[in-house]
């Protein structure tokens, strides 16, 4: 906790904050990713469409092969370790849904 306070406190002081545009296509395409995988397992479905749902939902949780998001995560930290706005935009897509 005092680690991501410290690194808002000198991106605030830096005036440095990576914007989606300028972001590398290899973390834009994580955090966006990560968003749709935030997404789907939330979505919920009536009693009555349940099992219809829950296949969709599966599918595109599959298609956007979302259990290597981790490991795509820990690649991307240490490819942009030092550069703490970077960071900051791959933790924040953590809990992030599409816009």
């Amino acid at each position: 906790m005092k680690r991501l306070a410290l690194a808002v406190l000198v991106l605030c002081s830096c005036g440095t904050t990576v914007l989606a545009d300028e972001l590398p296509s290899d973390a834009q395409a994580y955090i966006d990713r990560r968003k749709a995988c935030n997404y789907w397992p939330s979505e919920q479905a009536s009693r009555k469409t349940q099992k219809l749902r829950r296949a969709e939902i599966d599918r595109h949780v599959r298609a956007l092969n979302c259990p290597t998001l981790d490991r795509e995560e820990a690649v991307l930290n240490a490819r942009y370790r030092g550069k703490p706005d970077m960071l900051a935009a791959i933790a924040d897509a953590h809990d992030a849904m599409p816009d």
